[in-house]
């Protein structure tokens, strides 16, 4: 815990970094040091009585500490703070006209300067935080509004919607890039300005009804933005704003928004709102849901509405029609008591109801309830009273807030006292407590060892990966030190060995940083060196293979002056003896699954040609798909090039032969028969499901997220719904909140 001493040189330090920002030598300097205590202040443990707080609330809090500390000295700081912004935004300025020359020339391109954009952003959050104390010295940032380029302008404009009546000097300015260009970017800085102005010059408002009846397009939206920026103050506009209800959608979304920050609705409004929360465009109902949310008006009237909007089911861009009416519906408090049975039901009912994410709706429920029920929780699985065998899979799921272990039936095997723990792998699970100690236990839920590590990972042939001062080493089942932690990372034991890592060879970098990089080789279980830490990169064995990088080319970039730095890297296979079998021929390999491995040819997404090869090297499968995945279960998916084949996948035999297209987007490896699948046109209106091996949906579509069957069991998940299926497509276990989430993110298996 820091003393009160210790907050109070922080805050010393701080303002005194604030005031070296008015120093031509010492602004980027100071810019990085703030930047650095910021960092600090976001750090988790840094304020270990209220973790949750908000890390930009708690920037706000420290600059406002540090600026009431240099109160005596603002009336010369801020003209200073003022010159040294600017200067900045026009080197900023330079920096992006030289950029596009280059370009447009084929010359190098400059190197950014990182210290021009954190001294902008520094002295940008300086002078807002400042306020109206900028006024009299404004000024210069009116007279730079439009000489600049678009980013320097909107740094300019967000110190201007802080400022006081002095405001008023830039809205001519600001209106005409109104006008002229409308409004393209969120958080608007050109509507906040407008807005902050508005409150000292009429003739904004005037304006904005002006360009609502007579502006283009454009203009007419931008007009709604600001508005819905004032708020109350734009009401005199608000039959002006009525007139677009007939509009289309972006102009009706955004009419509603603004008529609903003026409170107080007009009864016209609220027949709007009554049609827009029936409209079957889900942007225009998530729109009138907001409103309702902000206005609460006439419960009898739209809580029945609202309620019947929790059951949307058509996938938006971010699917969140049903989570803003249930926002809404906790907004109206006890006033919506009959929105209480359907709101249960996403707690109780099947996944088929679960549109809204559990935790708003648990909220939503506590304040219509205001302590009269209790929110109910999962349920604890039924208890398996037979024995389990060695070999029998434990699913790792959480219950009770406690991790807990369950058998392919869904049937409790073991509950915890952890908060946490991961699966079991070779009779072993490590799991952690609510103080965040961890632990090793077995099947029988024995704590085995508690780790003195700084971390642990999973067991793999016994063996687990430990961290001690930022270097690994490995445990074994009994918590004993096998090989003492050296290494800069490792990998998990494979086949008999793990991959280890050495620090870069400085002496051989010839004068290039960006081609020296870490050497990685494999050690087996009593910690001798098998393959000595020559390659760049290296997979874990897999029968027999590994993959490594061999090679690289090099290439300027503009990010560093023209420095060169790796551009393509090449990848090979070795074996167990670290002899190189297939040479560095391909920009990408996987490890072999069945005896043949996917490579590629082509560094670009969009240039890469997929194919297969065997253990001797040869091309078994020309390279000729666009995407291919590991053989699993004598198969693999690939997909092809080309608009007509963008929604289609093939399923391959070993030889080669298409033996079936499949009419989905995204097709996983297959996996106990089964193979995850996307259906829909984006990634952000996908749903999963699993089919088989005939192309066929062995279970629908209905899923955010799934992962591969294994024991006969697959993990999904729908909004923050998560729970184990089988194989039928019924559930083991769950669907409930608790237990995690889908991690989808592939992960190297070095320990890094």
């Amino acid at each position: 815990m820091n003393s009160p001493d210790d907050a109070d040189k922080r805050v010393r330090d701080h303002a005194e970094w604030l005031r070296r920002l008015a120093e031509p030598e010492g602004c980027a300097p100071a810019a990085r040091a703030l930047r650095g205590l910021d960092a600090e202040r976001n750090a988790p443990d840094h304020e270990p009585s209220d973790p949750g707080r908000d890390a930009a609330a708690r920037r706000l809090e420290a600059d406002r500490a540090a600026l009431a500390t240099l109160e005596n000295d603002l009336e010369t700081l801020i003209p200073a703070w003022i010159e040294r912004f600017l200067e900045q935004l026009w080197q900023q300025r330079v920096h992006h006209r030289d950029y596009r020359e280059a370009v447009a020339t084929g010359e190098s391109p400059p190197a950014f300067d990182f210290d021009n954009m954190i001294a902008v952003d520094r002295l940008r959050k300086t002078l807002e935080l400042a306020g109206e104390r900028i006024d009299p010295h404004i000024g210069p940032i009116i007279e730079a509004l439009g000489t600049l380029d678009d980013d320097c302008d909107r740094a300019l404009r967000f110190v201007l919607a802080h400022a006081g009546p002095a405001v008023v000097g830039a809205v001519p300015k600001l209106l005409e890039k109104l006008r002229n260009q409308g409004i393209s970017e969120w958080p608007s800085s050109l509507a906040q300005a407008l807005a902050s102005a508005s409150r000292f010059d009429d003739r904004v408002l005037v304006a904005l009804r002006d360009m609502l009846a007579n502006g283009g397009d454009q203009a007419r939206l931008a007009a709604m933005e600001v508005m819905q920026f004032i708020g109350a103050a734009a009401q005199p506009a608000a039959g002006d704003l009525l007139t677009f209800q007939g509009g289309n959608e972006a102009e009706r979304s955004r009419m509603i928004d603004a008529l609903a920050e003026q409170g107080a609705p007009l009864p016209e409004f609220l027949d709007v709102l009554d049609a827009a929360i029936r409209d079957s465009n889900g942007y225009i109902a998530r729109a009138a849901a907001h409103a309702l949310g902000t206005l609460t008006p006439d419960p009898e009237r739209f809580v029945p509405l609202l309620i019947a909007v929790c059951d949307w089911a058509e996938f938006l861009h971010d699917e969140s029609l049903p989570d803003a009416a249930v926002t809404a519906l906790g907004q109206y408090g006890p006033r919506a008591r009959a929105a209480l049975p359907r709101l249960l039901q996403f707690i109780e009912g099947p996944i088929e109801g679960r549109t809204a994410e559990a935790d708003r709706v648990r909220e939503a429920i506590e304040r219509i309830a205001a302590g009269s029920i209790t929110v109910p929780r999962a349920a604890i699985p039924p208890r398996r009273t037979e024995p389990i065998a060695d070999d029998e899979p434990l699913f790792a799921v959480t219950s009770q807030g406690k991790q807990c272990y369950i058998d392919r039936q869904g049937r409790l095997v073991l509950q915890t006292r952890f908060a946490w723990g991961e699966p079991f792998i070779d009779g072993r699970a490590v799991v952690r407590d609510d103080e965040g100690s961890t632990f090793v236990i077995d099947r029988d839920g024995r704590e085995v060892f508690e780790s003195p590590w700084d971390e642990i990972k999973l067991f793999s042939e016994g063996l687990a990966a430990v961290k001690k001062q930022n270097k690994w080493g490995f445990v074994d089942r009994e918590g004993r030190v096998v090989i003492e932690p050296v290494h800069d990372s490792v990998t998990p034991f494979a086949e008999g060995l793990a991959g280890y890592q050495v620090p870069p060879d400085l002496g051989n970098n010839s004068g290039d940083v960006w081609s020296c990089a870490p050497r990685r080789g494999f050690i087996d279980r009593s910690g001798n060196v098998v393959i000595p830490a020559e390659w760049t990169q290296a997979d874990g064995f897999r029968e027999g293979r590994a993959v490594v990088c061999t090679g690289w080319t090099m290439k300027p970039d503009p990010l560093v002056a023209g420095a060169e730095r790796i551009a393509a890297f090449k990848y090979g296979s070795i074996d167990r003896a670290g002899r190189l079998l297939i040479p560095g021929d391909y920009n990408g390999f996987h490890s072999f699954s069945e005896g043949l491995a996917v490579v590629w040819l082509g560094s670009s997404p969009y240039r890469m040609r997929s194919g297969y090869i065997d253990k001797s090297g040869e091309r078994v499968i020309p390279l000729k798909w666009k995407w291919a995945t590991a053989f699993k279960d004598g198969v693999a998916v690939v997909t092809r090039r080309g608009r007509k084949w963008r929604a289609t996948s093939f399923l391959i035999d070993r030889a080669g032969r298409v033996l079936r297209e499949l009419p989905y987007r995204d097709v996983e490896p297959f996996s106990e028969g089964l193979a995850a699948a996307a259906f829909g046109e984006t990634c952000g209106s996908m749903i999963h499901g699993f089919i088989d091996p005939e192309g066929r949906w062995a279970i629908a579509p209905q899923f955010d997220q799934v992962k591969p069957f294994e024991h006969g069991l697959a993990e999904v998940r729908r909004g923050d719904w998560v729970g184990l299926i089988d194989k039928a497509g019924d559930f083991v276990w769950g669907p409930t909140t608790e237990g995690g989430g889908l991690g989808r993110v592939l992960e190297s298996e070095w320990t890094m």
